[in-house]
């Protein structure tokens, strides 16, 4: 602006004289230099405030531009988030129920077991009352054959003595075979209720080993949500200052 109001000073008065007639008093004169020269000084004032002004415009501009790239982003990056973690909370969704049906099946292994517990025991006391029975069938009979014997039938206590002991031989082989058989068998059956058991025992062990790695998967997905939740609340709370920023 000096250098501008310089080319203009009243110290050069030949400076505009082309412009006027030489006959133009002094004061008419000044007059018509004093207006172009606050014309040109105005439209020199005028052009560096339009200049100002569109600067600030296209600063104004980029700034929403960018204001808008960034709430384009954001609004990208909260989709991504809401879809990761959606898909976090469907995993773990299915961990949890991987886990309650692991827990189930445990449940029913412990039912199993007990169950056949219960069996052993009921075949034991059955074969110990099939036992007893046949303790006291055979006192009875040999308390009658005594009887018979004193009341003075020797004939007939001759024959019903061979027939005691043939049913007793008979008997005692039945018995043998019977207690053998029944012996085998409740091996058979204490050989399946162990390897049942190591059987359960195993699953139960597998069943608790995949049980820790389910928790220990949940947990760092939790961590996870964790922090997906706290990156979400620093986008939003970016979001709101770069909307604040753009009111202002």
């Amino acid at each position: 602006m000096d250098k501008f109001a310089t080319r203009f000073s009243w110290n050069e008065p030949n400076s505009l004289s082309t412009s006027l007639p030489s006959n133009t008093p002094k004061s008419t004169k000044n007059e018509k230099l004093q207006a172009t020269f606050d014309k040109k000084q105005a439209k020199y004032q005028l052009q560096i405030v339009s200049n100002r002004v569109n600067q600030l415009n296209k600063i104004k501009s980029l700034a929403d531009k960018e204001i808008q790239n960034l709430q384009r982003e954001i609004q990208k990056e909260e989709a991504n988030i809401n879809f990761k973690t959606k898909s976090l909370e469907q995993r773990r969704k299915s961990l949890s129920d991987q886990i309650e049906n692991l827990e189930h099946k445990k449940y029913q292994i412990r039912q199993s077991r007990e169950e056949n517990k219960k069996n052993i025991k009921d075949l034991t006391d059955c074969i110990l009352k099939k036992k007893q029975y046949l303790v006291q069938e055979k006192r009875e009979q040999t308390t009658k054959w005594k009887n018979d014997h004193t009341s003075g039938k020797d004939k007939e206590w001759k024959t019903r003595i061979d027939k005691c002991k043939e049913i007793k031989s008979g008997y005692v082989k039945s018995l043998r075979d019977r207690c053998l058989n029944q012996r085998e068998y409740k091996e058979k059956v204490k050989e399946r209720y162990y390897k049942s058991i190591n059987e359960e025992k195993r699953e139960e062990s597998e069943a608790m080993d995949h049980i820790s790695e389910l928790e220990v998967t949940e947990a760092s997905i939790i961590q996870e949500l964790s922090r997906t939740v706290e990156i979400k609340k620093s986008l939003k709370d970016n979001l709101k200052r770069l909307r604040n920023l753009s009111i202002n």
